[in-house]
């Protein structure tokens, strides 16, 4: 199958040929991922327009099939985004199928509703990734976070980067704050769709052991936040604790340990939660929460 900038096709992850004219190979690739997304594809694509310079940067975005108009949202607001569109199984295969699809040596993931946190941000990351010697893995920045609208917006502490802390679950570690060396992301298997939405932590992690991450301090993107991780939030200890299990190989007493500190961070984010939710009752005058969800 052949691809071409600019234009919106339905494509496989096998066996593919990936033809952009004669332009050369960018140093980074922008994928947005998107299903059904119209609206909020809108701002993301825009943001990505706004840019002081894309020299170096191909934009890229994988489509699950959408049926109202988030393609010709997305192009309208974006003119020169490569298409790719087709039925997949969720996030994380739209993510491994744009590994496949990318020409940049580096990638970066946006979803829906996020947007670059200011007009030079891609300018100044092209610069960094030009400068380095050598490949790197996982290039460690910041994101703010918005929290879905319900809190005042924070910076993540995805740096200074800590393997223990993020082997523990203490190291924020949004796939927006991070830079994933696309080939290297390939090699090392992508992203997980066994793990619910700990798929990117299964691949961060898995990255961070083969060399720890380089940072920089810049905030890469406005996170929108709210999405299914944080649904999911309580449950996520857990799913770090299956990621865990599988990328250490735990046995025998340490995987005993490691899913007992699984299940009790789960708790104490779910009591933390259900504290939450008492306490928004008892503003809103509905009443105390009686049990735990």
């Amino acid at each position: 199958m052949r691809i071409k900038s600019g234009e919106s096709v339905s494509v496989e992850t096998d066996g593919i040929e990936v033809v952009h004219r004669d332009d050369p190979a960018p140093v980074l690739t922008v994928v947005v991922c998107a299903y059904n997304d119209q609206e909020r594809v809108k701002p993301t694509a825009a943001s990505i327009a706004r840019q002081s310079s894309l020299s170096g940067v191909q934009t890229l975005l994988i489509d699950g099939a959408s049926s109202d108009g988030t393609i010709e949202a997305a192009r309208a607001h974006l003119p020169g985004l490569t298409v790719s569109s087709e039925r997949d199984g969720g996030v994380y295969q739209a993510m491994n199928r744009a590994l496949v699809l990318a020409r940049g040596e580096y990638v970066y993931f946006l979803n829906c509703g996020d947007v670059l946190h200011d007009d030079r941000v891609l300018e100044r990351l092209v610069t960094e990734l030009r400068l380095l010697t050598r490949p790197v893995p996982l290039l460690a920045c910041r994101v703010r976070h918005l929290d879905g609208g319900r809190g005042a917006p924070f910076v993540t502490r995805t740096i200074p980067f800590s393997l223990w802390r993020l082997l523990l679950g203490r190291q924020d570690y949004n796939h927006q704050a991070m830079i994933f060396h696309r080939v290297t992301s390939l090699a090392a298997g992508g992203f997980s769709m066994l793990h619910g939405v700990a798929g990117d932590y299964h691949l961060i992690l898995r990255l961070a052991l083969m060399r720890a991450p380089m940072t920089r301090e810049m905030v890469l993107s406005d996170y929108e936040g709210g999405g299914l991780s944080a649904a999911d939030a309580h449950l996520i200890p857990r799913l770090h604790a299956a990621v865990r299990e599988e990328v250490l190989d735990l046995r025998g007493p340490l995987r005993r340990v490691n899913r007992w500190y699984g299940s009790l961070q789960s708790l104490r984010r779910e009591t933390i939660r259900w504290r939450r939710r008492e306490q928004a009752h008892k503003r809103s005058g509905t009443g105390p929460v009686k049990s735990v969800e």
